[in-house]
Protein backbone atom coordinates (compact mmCIF):
# COMPACT_ATOMS: atom_id res chain seq x y z
CA UNK A 1 0.00 0.00 0.00
CA UNK A 2 1.00 3.69 -0.25
CA UNK A 3 1.78 4.46 3.34
CA UNK A 4 4.60 1.19 3.42
CA UNK A 5 5.90 3.08 0.11
CA UNK A 6 7.97 6.44 0.45
CA UNK A 7 4.89 8.45 -0.03
CA UNK A 8 4.64 11.16 2.93
CA UNK A 9 8.36 10.58 4.58
CA UNK A 10 10.10 14.01 5.51
CA UNK A 11 13.41 13.83 4.45
CA UNK A 12 15.67 16.83 5.37
CA UNK A 13 14.19 19.20 7.80
CA UNK A 14 15.07 22.24 10.01
CA UNK A 15 13.48 23.56 13.56
CA UNK A 16 13.13 27.11 14.05
CA UNK A 17 12.75 29.16 17.16
CA UNK A 18 11.64 32.07 19.03
CA UNK A 19 9.89 34.78 21.43
CA UNK A 20 6.82 36.17 20.03
CA UNK A 21 7.42 38.73 17.51
CA UNK A 22 10.97 38.33 17.46
CA UNK A 23 12.99 36.86 14.10
CA UNK A 24 12.81 33.23 13.97
CA UNK A 25 16.47 31.68 14.78
CA UNK A 26 17.62 28.02 13.29
CA UNK A 27 18.39 26.11 16.23
CA UNK A 28 19.09 22.58 14.78
CA UNK A 29 18.20 20.77 11.31
CA UNK A 30 18.43 16.85 10.43
CA UNK A 31 17.63 14.03 8.14
CA UNK A 32 14.80 11.60 9.06
CA UNK A 33 15.21 8.12 7.68
CA UNK A 34 13.18 6.70 5.00
CA UNK A 35 10.65 4.52 7.38
CA UNK A 36 7.19 4.64 8.84
CA UNK A 37 7.23 5.90 13.08
CA UNK A 38 10.93 6.41 13.26
CA UNK A 39 12.23 8.54 16.32
CA UNK A 40 14.84 10.95 15.97
CA UNK A 41 16.66 12.51 19.16
CA UNK A 42 17.94 16.03 17.99
CA UNK A 43 20.17 18.23 20.70
CA UNK A 44 20.59 21.54 20.44
CA UNK A 45 22.01 24.85 23.11
CA UNK A 46 19.25 26.13 25.01
CA UNK A 47 17.16 28.81 23.95
CA UNK A 48 14.59 31.07 25.38
CA UNK A 49 11.38 30.52 22.97
CA UNK A 50 7.62 30.16 22.93
CA UNK A 51 7.39 29.25 18.92
CA UNK A 52 8.48 26.41 17.11
CA UNK A 53 8.34 26.52 13.24
CA UNK A 54 9.17 23.38 11.43
CA UNK A 55 10.03 23.37 7.78
CA UNK A 56 9.95 20.67 5.51
CA UNK A 57 12.57 21.28 3.04
CA UNK A 58 13.01 17.67 1.24
CA UNK A 59 10.82 14.23 0.71
CA UNK A 60 12.13 10.78 0.27
CA UNK A 61 9.30 10.34 -2.21
CA UNK A 62 10.32 12.06 -5.42
CA UNK A 63 6.86 12.70 -6.83
CA UNK A 64 6.77 16.62 -6.37
CA UNK A 65 2.63 16.01 -6.22
CA UNK A 66 2.56 14.17 -3.43
CA UNK A 67 2.36 15.72 0.08
CA UNK A 68 4.40 14.93 3.45
CA UNK A 69 4.71 15.67 6.75
CA UNK A 70 5.09 14.26 10.75
CA UNK A 71 3.39 12.56 12.81
CA UNK A 72 4.08 13.84 15.84
CA UNK A 73 6.52 16.22 17.57
CA UNK A 74 7.59 16.71 20.68
CA UNK A 75 10.73 19.09 22.24
CA UNK A 76 11.55 19.23 26.09
CA UNK A 77 13.00 21.44 27.81
CA UNK A 78 16.06 19.29 28.81
CA UNK A 79 15.62 20.11 32.37
CA UNK A 80 15.16 17.78 34.95
CA UNK A 81 12.00 17.28 36.62
CA UNK A 82 10.79 15.14 40.05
Amino acid sequence: SYVDGKSFHTQKFALYLRRTGQAWTLVVSGVLPDRNRQAVDLFFNAVSADEARIVVQSSWDNDTNRSVGLAEVELFTGQETD
